[in-house]
């Protein structure tokens, strides 16, 4: 009996400030996929696996349809209140998530600030006040829920992703570059070195004139 006073007074869970969550998403989409790096490439360079822009735009639409339908569903029914501490979950530790992500590297995790300003204070919200509405019981559900989700998109990610390959582009120098680094490493000393290569480079220069002025002399 006490279990359904509480649910009953969970309606207060329902309300339309629960259309937060998708709103919010498309902004942290948005976010991740537009500013700095992105966070695909950022991604791939902090952690060495690589998830291509199709498939980070597709699997983004993919959770933001789940989590409109989630809202639907707990706006629906009383007995779907545990969604609301899920959603809570999810959002929160995303948002410290991003906020970890660039502390730790030290560089600018795109979703960063979404995450910090939006996801992560409604996902405290919710699993606050959730805890406050409904029986414990139904709030772990909650929380537990939201646990394997978050870790669920973990392991979805191996499969979806790849390994970098660590390779550098070419530069259109390094050949020049290392000409002159190995000249300076077999000859010992890096001025003889430098004084070589900037004469074969004056060489160069001069070549197409050559035989002009052979030609005018």
């Amino acid at each position: 009996m006490a279990q359904q006073v509480h649910l009953g007074s969970a309606t207060a869970l329902r309300g339309r400030w629960l259309w937060l969550f998708p709103a919010s998403y498309a902004l942290h989409i948005a976010e991740e996929g537009l500013a700095g790096e992105r966070f695909y490439r950022w991604i791939g360079r902090v952690s060495g696996r690589e998830v291509s822009p199709g498939v980070f735009v597709g699997v983004n639409l993919a959770y933001e349809a789940a989590m409109v339908a989630a809202v639907r569903r707990a706006r629906a029914r009383e007995d779907a209140a545990w969604v609301v501490p899920a959603l809570g979950t999810i959002t929160a530790v995303n948002g410290i998530g991003h906020l970890a992500g660039s502390v730790v590297t030290r560089s600018y995790s795109p979703g960063t600030v979404s995450g910090v300003g939006v996801w992560a204070p409604l996902g405290l919200f919710a699993v606050v006040r959730s805890r406050q509405l409904l029986p414990r019981p139904v709030w772990r559900r909650g929380i537990m829920a939201g646990a394997l989700i978050l870790g669920s998109v973990a392991l979805l990610a191996l499969p979806l992703s790849r390994k970098t390959s660590g390779e550098k582009p070419p530069h259109a120098s390094s050949s020049r570059s290392q000409s002159c680094g190995g000249l300076a490493a077999n000859s010992g000393s890096f001025r003889h070195a430098a004084s070589t290569c900037s004469r074969g480079r004056a060489g160069r220069a001069g070549r197409p004139d050559g035989p002009r002025a052979a030609g005018r002399g």
